[in-house]
C-alpha cells in the first residue's frame, strides 16, 4: 500500500484531472486506429476498384461496340 500513498495524498481536482486526461489519452489512441484503419480499408477499396469493376465495365463498352 505504500506504493499508492502519493495518489492518496492527491487533492480531488489532481485526481480527477489524471483521470481524465487517462481517459482523453485512450480515446485519442482508439480514433488514431480507427482512423489509420479507415485509410487502409479505403486503399483496399481503390485496389479492388481499379482491378475488378473497370475491368467489367471496359468488357461491358466493348461488347456495345461490337454490336
Amino acid at each position: 500500500m505504500q506504493t499508492m500513498k502519493w495518489y492518496r495524498n492527491l487533492r480531488i481536482s489532481a485526481k480527477l484531472t489524471i483521470g481524465f486526461l487517462t481517459i482523453a489519452f485512450i480515446a485519442v489512441i482508439i480514433g488514431a486506429v480507427g482512423l489509420i484503419n479507415l485509410i487502409r480499408m479505403n486503399e483496399a477499396d481503390t485496389r479492388l476498384y481499379e482491378s475488378n469493376t473497370l475491368g467489367i465495365n471496359y468488357a461491358s463498352e466493348a461488347a456495345i461496340y461490337y454490336q
